[in-house]
């Protein structure tokens, strides 16, 4: 099955934003296989499984393309893109709570890019170390999702169970803060609520309704 994005990023294609792309991805079994990323703002991304992930000028020429790998940093370094569909309710409740448990200090820096297949593809080239969004579609990340996983990185889905084109959502982190990202997404939200926020209490105390 190919997969292909006609333009990620619409919203900042619309208002001038330089971050969009076209995207094309080989899908099988669930599982995509080789992907393309073309920015409009100029070179391709790509990918093919076990024989790694290029940046380059020319499409499929290895030998005057960039190898990718993503970055080695800590936690307390780490840039991470965190978003969601706004549209769509639940997305947004765990946008919410990802950021809550993830914000600084916990990680260096957050971003929102509003284009997963440049923000996963800026992920294999080590600019930055975790993408996150609770309900991505499968075009929307297809083709960097590939591209990502040939660099080095981890691939989950939302809910941190093995990731595929079927499951909902996507968590992808650098091997480096892979262990930090999880156990983070994983803690009750209760640790990570202010102390004066009155749901906090509620929810300590047992008074929380829903």
């Amino acid at each position: 099955m190919i997969i292909v994005d006609p333009l990620d990023g619409t919203t900042n294609f619309v208002c001038g934003i330089p971050f969009s792309s076209v995207s094309v991805a080989v899908v099988r079994g669930g599982i995509p296989v080789a992907g393309v990323v073309a920015p409009l703002s100029g070179g391709w991304y790509f990918g093919v499984s076990g024989d790694g992930s290029y940046f380059g000028e020319s499409l499929g020429q290895t030998e005057s393309a960039e190898r990718l790998q993503c970055a080695k940093r800590r936690m307390d370094r780490a840039i991470l893109a965190v978003t969601c569909d706004q549209n769509d309710g639940r997305s947004r409740r765990l946008w919410w709570e990802w950021l809550s448990k993830l914000r600084p200090p916990v990680c260096f820096r957050l971003r929102i890019v509003e284009s997963a297949a440049i923000e996963l593809c800026w992920l294999a080239c080590a600019r930055m170390d975790a993408y996150l969004h609770p309900s991505d579609k499968p075009w929307d990340v297809a083709a960097g999702a590939i591209i990502a996983r040939e660099a080095g990185v981890k691939l989950y889905s939302s809910s941190l169970n093995a990731w595929t084109l079927a499951t909902p959502g996507i968590v992808a982190t650098t091997p480096d803060v892979q262990v930090a990202v999880t156990d983070a997404i994983r803690r009750d939200r209760t640790e990570v609520l202010p102390e004066n926020d009155t749901r906090r209490n509620e929810r300590v105390s047992g008074r929380h309704e829903a």
